[in-house]
């Protein structure tokens, strides 16, 4: 596992489905993005796919030389390696643009309610469209229900990505221990579990944006978040 590579992830600008399966073939990479030989249904279990899509989305990477297979020597395994140089990036991040105030809240959702502005959902189409002979609902990630299951693998992710973009002092008091309680699908609704009733607050109050903003970007999905504490637990 490498955190190094599952954190690079967060600055390449890709498609949702590219980057998270991106994200489990490094979450099994060494920190040079190397070594990487996981059975395609073990990508499958990790990301919620089917290995049909994982095969999909693994050639759209091999195609675009995202990725590349690594001839064996030495008696070594054949395996794969993230080819970083070769992988687009976002822009600069800018806290003006992603957290202005609780309008951004606002326009996000008029974003969603407006198929014309989705622009995610239009290079996913591009993407998949030059690659593959298929319907485009087939793949994507957003149309994909998240599990519980998920998010408790993707969680020291959403940690890390948290990291950066809240102070020191709130990560390590009420956001370092958190983990998540549970998920309820109909609602899309995820409760965390933190170690005090004031990080309850504080999650209620001031970071349940910020634990959305991360899930929605991992996993595509728009949940909301809501901290619990319960007396004597561990």
């Amino acid at each position: 596992m490498s955190v190094k590579q599952m954190g690079l992830v967060f600055e390449y600008d890709l498609p949702h489905n590219e980057a998270w399966v991106l994200m489990a073939y490094a979450d099994r990479a060494n920190h040079e993005g190397e070594d990487i030989f996981p059975s395609d249904g073990r990508i499958a279990w990790k990301t919620g796919y089917t290995i049909r899509q994982i095969q999909r989305i693994k050639k759209l990477l091999l195609d675009k030389k995202y990725m590349e297979i690594v001839q064996a020597k030495g008696g070594r395994p054949l395996h794969m390696r993230i080819v970083e140089a070769n992988i687009p990036r976002k822009a600069e991040y800018d806290p003006d643009v992603y957290y202005r105030s609780d309008k951004m809240s606002d326009l996000e959702s008029d974003k969603m309610s407006d198929p014309e502005s989705d622009k995610m959902s239009d290079h996913y189409d591009i993407a998949v469209s030059d690659h593959y002979d298929i319907a485009v609902s087939d793949d994507p990630l957003f149309n994909h229900p998240i599990t519980m299951e998920m998010i408790v693998g993707t969680w020291p992710v959403v940690l890390d990505a948290l990291e950066t973009i809240i102070t020191p002092d709130l990560f390590r008091l009420h956001v370092l221990t958190s983990r998540p309680r549970s998920y309820d699908d109909e609602s899309s609704s995820l409760v965390v579990q933190v170690n005090t009733e004031y990080s309850v607050e504080m999650v209620d109050k001031l970071l349940a944006a910020k634990f959305a903003h991360v899930i929605k970007m991992l996993l595509g999905e728009v949940v909301t978040v809501e901290g619990y504490f319960e007396d004597g637990q561990a």
